[in-house]
């Protein structure tokens, strides 16, 4: 599994989001390889985890992050 490094600026920083998408895109090409190794195919993947992520970013949004 990728370890996930600390970000590099501080948060309200305008180059955080970028450098969080360049940190999260390695872990999730990790993820993507292994569920597809595993025997899942990589569209089904991709739907779960974009299922997911909606469903966390609704429930973020109701605690009002």
């Amino acid at each position: 599994m990728t370890n996930i490094r600390s970000p590099k600026y501080a948060a309200g920083h305008p180059n955080r989001p970028h450098d969080c998408e360049e940190v999260m895109e390695l872990a999730f090409k990790d993820l993507i390889n292994s569920a597809v190794a595993s025997g899942w195919r990589e569209a089904e993947v991709a739907i779960a985890i974009a299922d997911l992520a909606e469903e966390h970013v609704i429930a973020l949004a109701r605690k009002g992050e």
